[in-house]
């Protein structure tokens, strides 16, 4: 109920555990100062998902990660192709960012954080990460 209803799934073909770079990743990007949490959606809809703030839990990560990540089909179909969405709230901001190969990254920042006024570090490394599929 509510905004940790969700479940986390996690992708068999992309995902391989602990040591996957792109678990590894996540796990270095959600322990940044000003990280709540991040995640990222898969092309087969399924997300991976980390956070170790109290107040951003993963299950909320990842609630937020399917709601967003399902609305952007209304934007594309009339016209809105972006390389990066941010919303901005009162305490806190979300960015989206998909890359060619179908991934979706989410994050959920602190606003007013170091990184909120430059998620270009975040988004630019996720960019360029190289996955073995």
């Amino acid at each position: 109920d509510g905004l940790c209803a969700g479940r986390v799934q996690r992708a068999q073909f992309l995902i391989h555990g602990m040591n996957h770079p792109l678990t590894q990743w996540l796990d270095r990007c959600a322990r940044t100062p000003g990280v709540l949490g991040c995640g990222v959606r898969q092309p087969d809809g399924t997300r991976t998902t980390a956070s170790h703030n109290e107040s951003c839990p993963r299950e909320m990560v990842d609630e937020i990660l399917k709601y967003l990540a399902d609305s952007l089909p209304a934007f594309s179909r009339r016209g809105f192709i972006a390389n990066r969405l941010q919303w901005v709230f009162e305490r806190g901001e979300l960015v989206l960012v998909p890359r060619s190969d179908g991934l979706l990254l989410g994050l959920v920042l602190q606003r007013g954080s170091p990184v909120a006024q430059n998620p270009e570090l975040l988004t630019g490394e996720f960019l360029a990460l190289e996955l073995n599929r």
